[in-house]
């Protein structure tokens, strides 16, 4: 296995380490980080290369198209796109089972497969915990937890910074307020308005930005949605101010009981 990990690529010394005809996998890591030059230059060097070298990327589910827009539409055909945003609720739930066998955490895989929502990170921490007999819900307190989602939602900002005319701290603002009064209706055109006059932005980029957190699969829900998994949200709402929560109660009133339910769990 080859990792990438220069952010630019040395085409002799690759050729060198692909002279053999081994199986190679060649791995880049966070490919959204990467310029689309980088990335073309990557493919095209390895379908020049021995058919035993593959070329494996990871990257940003909002983020990934970026990183391969410069590749020809057959080329982005013969791509292989595997989603590891979570483990299915089956799978989840045996694995808790099979984990927690002789913990007596094992009475409540059904709760644990609901906090952790199929989330690989959460479940590898809810299980440190459980053999460490730390409580579960420490584990929002865990600096890498804490982090890791600062990060994860990092590509949603981005996002909206990108595609409306919102700043990032309008977009940070934005997602607390959601995290405040959840579970909504996306679609409600009211609390749409009062969302972009809180946020002091228009009503289409907060409009877009909404439906970004949608397709980014950043919420759950059907018709009212929610920041999934709730630890997620736990964290982010932390580092509200007090003078934020305190406006918000005035100008969402009608979600009081929800922003009592989500602060209490924080």
């Amino acid at each position: 296995c080859l990792v990438l990990v220069n952010k630019q690529i040395d085409v002799d010394k690759i050729k060198k380490a692909l002279s053999g005809n081994n199986p190679t996998i060649i791995l880049i890591d966070d490919a959204h980080e990467y310029s689309a030059e980088v990335i073309s230059d990557m493919t095209s060097l390895v379908n020049l290369l021995s058919p035993n070298v593959k070329l494996i990327l990871t990257a940003r589910m909002l983020q990934s198209y970026n990183s391969i827009r410069l590749l020809k539409e057959y080329e982005q055909d013969k791509i292989f796109k595997i989603d590891l945003t979570e483990l299915s609720r089956e799978d989840t739930k045996d694995l808790f089972t099979h984990e927690l066998k002789d913990n007596y955490l094992n009475n409540y895989v059904t709760e644990l497969t609901k906090i952790s929502y199929g989330k690989p990170i959460l479940i590898v921490l809810i299980l440190k915990a459980a053999f460490d007999n730390v409580p579960i819900a420490d584990i929002k307190n865990n600096d890498f937890l804490i982090n890791y989602v600062r990060n994860y939602f990092d590509s949603y900002y981005a996002k909206v910074v990108s595609e409306t005319d919102m700043s990032k701290l309008q977009a940070i603002q934005l997602l607390q307020i959601v995290c405040l009064i959840e579970p909504i209706n996306l679609s409600d055109k009211i609390l749409l308005e009062k969302i972009s006059k809180f946020i002091n932005t228009g009503s289409q980029s907060v409009g877009i930005a909404l439906s970004l957190l949608k397709s980014g699969n950043f919420v759950s829900g059907r018709y009212d949605s929610s920041i999934k998994p709730d630890y997620y949200s736990d964290i982010l709402l932390k580092n509200v101010d007090y003078d934020v929560i305190k406006n918000a109660v005035i100008e969402f009133i009608k979600y009081l009981g929800n922003i009592i339910t989500n602060l209490s769990s924080v």
